[in-house]
């Protein structure tokens, strides 16, 4: 603004000099001073202005173009389940770790279970199914406001919006109730225990049906600090898509590696790691670029451990899988992630 200012003012000097007023209008802005007048007093500097119908136009003229940034916050779907077992409180301390990473917003949806009614005279004078269930759906609702009721004192914290969605879902259609809320927010994220196969089932159905990348996290670890990034890179459609997904963590990440498995499968192309590598500089994200051998290791194995031993504490990787009719034969790596989670990974199909 002063360099405009002096700029401006410099014009009406020389404006000045060329009439029969003498006009002198130092300017001294390296300190902050816009001007100082000189034989010349403010009233008559205004009227010269009137005369001459001077137009004031600001020069702009930066040396570098702003890169675009987000305007609006990151919107985090984070779905938190609460029947058979349900995620446990930490899972509350990964997603809020993530939302203070991404300066997002988070939307919490609890699924609560719902049974449908059984009327069955026999079974009734045997069991007292009305109270089983009962005490059931009293248990999903307990279990899902501890971990809410953690989450938003996390987020309280550190000023993070937060809303929640209480839904109640028959057992088996988690996946898809959470699928279908996840299309609407910008990521979802999700909980994941050892051998918990209806977590597995619903971040199966989140990640093939939402749309969004899927964010899973183990809950017995620690939560991410998303500062070293790893790629597992295989030149698909599927792996592009998900290094476009993660972009949000790829620009904040101090270091990020692109990996190839080179013996589990024909690449299309072995230079293509370089290209991405490339792509990504001009996005302004600097990565490397490693060669790894499975050695007859399942490939989920070897990614999980390759990042493992790296220090990266995030695999970004395509979720691959076959359509056959309506159901979905999940490839090697997705399965085996699915069941054997070790680090964060993000899937995106």
């Amino acid at each position: 603004m002063a360099n405009d200012l002096a700029m401006f003012l410099g014009n009406v000097n020389a404006h000045a000099q060329r009439c029969t007023t003498t006009l002198t209008l130092p300017v001294d802005a390296s300190h902050g001073t816009w001007f100082v007048f000189s034989e010349f007093r403010l009233m008559k500097v205004l009227l010269f202005l009137l005369a001459h119908q001077v137009h004031i136009r600001p020069s702009f003229s930066p040396s570098r173009k702003t890169p675009a940034m987000r305007s609006y916050p990151v919107d985090i779907l984070a779905v938190i389940q609460t029947y058979p077992n349900g995620n446990a409180e930490r899972f509350a301390t990964h997603v809020a770790a993530t939302a203070r990473h991404l300066n997002a917003e988070v939307h919490a949806l609890i699924l609560q279970a719902d049974f449908p009614p059984i009327s069955s005279a026999l079974g009734n004078l045997l069991i007292d199914v009305p109270s089983l269930i009962g005490g059931a759906k009293a248990q999903c609702r307990e279990r899902g406001e501890a971990v809410a009721q953690v989450l938003s004192a996390e987020l309280a914290s550190h000023e993070i919006p937060l809303r929640q969605t209480n839904v109640e879902c028959r057992p088996g259609a988690e996946g898809d109730t959470a699928a279908s809320l996840a299309r609407c927010h910008d990521l979802a994220m999700l909980g994941i225990n050892p051998g918990d196969v209806t977590q597995q089932a619903t971040a199966e159905a989140v990640v093939f049906g939402s749309g969004r990348p899927t964010l899973l996290v183990p809950e017995n670890s620690a939560p991410a600090t998303y500062g070293h990034v790893m790629i597992a890179w295989d030149g698909s459609r599927v792996a592009a898509r998900a290094v476009f997904d993660a972009r949000e963590f790829l620009q904040r990440a101090q270091a990020v590696t692109i990996v190839c498995v080179t013996d589990e499968k024909a690449l299309p192309d072995p230079s293509t790691a370089s290209q991405l590598a490339q792509y990504l500089a001009r996005c302004d994200v600097q990565a490397e670029v490693a060669l790894v051998k499975s050695q007859g290791r399942p490939i989920s194995e070897t990614l999980q451990e390759h990042a493992l031993q790296i220090g990266a504490d995030l695999l970004v990787m395509g979720g691959f899988a076959h359509s056959r009719v309506r159901d979905f034969v999940l490839g090697g790596a997705t399965s085996g992630i699915l069941k054997d989670l070790r680090l964060a990974v993000l899937l995106s199909h």
